[in-house]
């Protein structure tokens, strides 16, 4: 190795950069045709106002929720839990209630 190819770098002139994050994982939607959201408002004794207000969504978008087909699973939970109910996971042998985190 003749002197012309050695280099020399000093450790504090070696820029690091971190590894990008992983992208998000999309949160899964799940098929709300069944649930009758609107008939369980009704129930509840709820108008959608009074929902939208124990959400924090807007009024309209707990409207399309209620006459939507499918929906992601925290807003299902965030539903519900307005209604004073509960989303629960069911899997042969296990079952565990699912709770809004944010």
């Amino acid at each position: 190795m003749t002197r012309k190819n050695r280099f020399v770098v000093d450790a504090k002139d070696l820029i690091l950069t971190p590894a990008p994050d992983p992208p998000p994982v999309p949160e899964p939607w799940f098929d709300t045709s069944t649930l009758r959201l609107k008939e369980l408002r009704n129930r509840a004794g709820l108008t959608q106002l009074q929902v939208a207000e124990k959400t924090g969504m807007h009024r309209s978008h707990n409207a399309r929720l209620q006459n939507s087909e499918d929906a992601r699973l925290s807003t299902i939970i965030a539903y519900v839990s307005a209604l004073g109910g509960q989303v629960v996971l069911e899997l042969p042998g296990h079952r565990e209630e699912l709770r809004q985190v944010a």
